[in-house]
């Protein structure tokens, strides 16, 4: 009879924007900062990349706090860049003028050893100006190996 090893799925980086970022421009899109990391596991977090220590599925989390500091609703979007494009939605919403929200998402991502990944904000609309926010541990991003 086989037996059968379940292995629980392992953090390797956790980390959380540590000053708000200011982003504009129409469109607009910025790599999120990520300034204070809290885990990095296997030193494969720097300058707001995760680079895949090596082939593997894992999950990618992310939570992103933004005002809309235009004068206009606009067009939010949240999305994991893998290798600079091949983007993958992690959230879109329509934010109104001076509102706040977090926006949220998670993805099961079959990778390969080597692949840079970052988080980045795009904004769409006329003349959109917005904020990343910092409070709290509200703006974060976290990576299993699964």
């Amino acid at each position: 009879m086989a037996s059968s090893v379940i292995v629980a799925p392992r953090c390797i980086v956790n980390a959380r924007a540590s000053t708000n970022q200011s982003v504009s421009g129409s469109p607009g899109n910025a790599t999120v900062v990520f300034g204070s990391i809290t885990v990095d596991t296997l030193g494969v977090f720097a300058s707001n990349t995760f680079t895949t220590p090596r082939n593997g599925v894992y999950e990618i989390a992310a939570t992103v706090r933004i005002q809309n500091n235009g004068a206009t609703p606009g067009y939010f979007r949240v999305g994991a860049f893998v290798n600079g494009g091949n983007e993958k939605h992690l959230s879109v919403s329509l934010l109104a003028a001076g509102d706040i929200r977090s926006f949220s998402g998670s993805l099961i991502m079959s990778l390969n050893q080597g692949d840079a990944l970052d988080i980045r904000l795009s904004n769409y609309g006329s003349g959109l100006a917005c904020q990343i926010q910092s409070e709290g541990d509200i703006t974060n991003i976290l990576v299993k190996l699964l």
